[in-house]
């Protein structure tokens, strides 16, 4: 039964991250790149392999506050060093050895082998409390575990000294 919940998180995480990164790419006008395709057109692209790092990322966040309740700051601070970490480890896997080139933040100031940029910290801590919050809403619907409070308590809870 543990085997299912995890697995059945990690693959809502996963789902969920792949569409995220479609719209992303879309809303930044990177587009796949053929004659006819216009920046309103919304059209996306990402890469199945996004499966295993947004399943992952997500699914390890959410673990950071079953065993123990750790205050929110905490969790964002460790949860960005998940996604710093796990974007790290697969880039260099993917686009160093493996040869697949699915980002290259060679460009991007502060960037470590062109695989991680700090430019993009803001955007990955802003998402842990969401990914958190996530996590305990997927274990309250489908596991009857412990009813979360309002996502936007997530995020005020990073700066409460004791959290609700």
């Amino acid at each position: 039964m543990r085997f299912k919940k995890h697995f059945a998180i990690f693959s809502f995480m996963a789902g969920l991250y792949l569409v995220l990164e479609v719209f992303s790419r879309a809303a930044q006008t990177a587009l796949v790149g053929w004659n006819g395709i216009q920046p309103l057109s919304l059209a996306g692209w990402t890469t199945l392999w996004m499966l295993l790092i947004g399943g992952s990322t997500g699914f390890l966040i959410g673990l950071l506050n079953e065993k123990k309740k750790w205050h929110m700051s905490l969790i964002v601070l460790c949860g960005t060093f998940i996604i710093f970490g796990i974007e790290f480890t697969t880039g260099c896997l993917f686009n160093i050895v493996l040869n697949l080139h699915l980002w290259d933040y060679s460009r991007l100031p502060f960037n470590l082998l062109g695989q991680i940029s700090i430019v993009y910290l803001p955007i990955w801590a802003s998402m842990v409390p969401f990914a958190s919050w996530l996590d305990d809403v997927l274990r309250f619907l489908f596991y009857g575990e412990e009813k979360p409070s309002k996502l936007i308590d997530y995020y005020l809870n990073i700066f409460r000294k004791n959290q609700k």
